[in-house]
């Protein structure tokens, strides 16, 4: 904008802008005479590199004059943002989403692409306003990287790793009593596997026939790698009917209460 109110109300003075390139070519920007006293001055870089804008006022400099001025690519993936919670993690089979940004990117084309333990294909819900929401559905657990593109350059922090978990389903539990019967001050094994029910903490306690109620330990099976297989060593410490309360997340999972009855230490017969 030229503003040359100072001298006129009425726009009666002639604004002249010459922009000059990088390799030197020069042509004139048109001029939009608001009537008013301004002046709005459009021009078009097609070159990268400095940029001259040589702006007269009844063929007299104006202050400032000439203006320098800087010629970027006309794409920048560097400025894409990328955001939302399906970059933070999710839960298989349910619908994750995060918005892509290119306001202000220039012209260039978006590409997205996903890996990990399922295929998971995007759908692209675009805004019209500079902002496209993508959608994914993961079946399978585990970490997926999903790379984001802009005129084949890679957006600010792709690719991102994001970990899916399964969803937290207390039924998907299953639980390994051991065959033989449980006996007194005897140390028998269960197994309890997890592996589908999602990422919680498992919860087994021991109840005898008077009510009292005790907690078994649990440990991964491989205490390296937690993959949901636990195992829990049980001692009761008396005679009779016992109930197995196991449960995860804090819901019990199919068939607990479990029954079972604890027989002598030695029995001679």
């Amino acid at each position: 904008t030229v503003d040359a109110r100072a001298i006129t109300n009425t726009g009666s003075g002639k604004v002249q802008c010459e922009l000059t390139g990088p390799t030197g070519k020069r042509h004139l920007c048109p001029v939009q005479n608001n009537g008013d006293g301004t002046y709005t001055v459009q021009y078009v870089p097609n070159e990268v590199g400095p940029y001259l804008l040589d702006v007269t006022y009844e063929n007299v400099p104006v202050p400032g004059s000439t203006f320098r001025t800087q010629g970027i690519p006309g794409c920048d993936p560097s400025r894409v943002k990328v955001y939302g919670p399906g970059l933070e993690g999710g839960v298989t089979n349910m619908p994750c989403q995060f918005t892509v940004e290119t306001k202000g990117c220039g012209q260039g084309s978006l590409s997205l692409a996903i890996e990990g333990p399922s295929e998971a294909k995007m759908i692209c819900k675009e805004n019209q306003n500079g902002t496209c929401i993508m959608e994914y559905l993961p079946v399978k657990a585990g970490p997926y990287d999903i790379t984001i593109k802009y005129a084949d350059q890679d957006v600010p922090g792709s690719p991102f790793r994001v970990y899916i978990e399964d969803k937290v389903d207390s039924n998907k539990v299953s639980v390994q009593l051991p065959k033989k019967p449980f006996r007194v001050n005897t140390p028998s094994d269960i197994l309890i596997d997890a592996r589908n029910a999602g990422k919680a903490e498992p919860r087994v306690d021991l109840c005898d026939s008077h009510g009292r109620v005790k907690q078994i330990p649990l440990t991964p099976q491989n205490p390296h790698h937690n993959d949901g297989l636990f195992i829990g060593t049980v001692i009761p410490n008396m005679e009779g009917a016992h109930k197995l309360d196991i449960r995860w997340n804090g819901q019990p999972i199919g068939g607990s209460p479990y029954q079972i009855n604890v027989l002598p230490k030695y029995e001679a017969n």
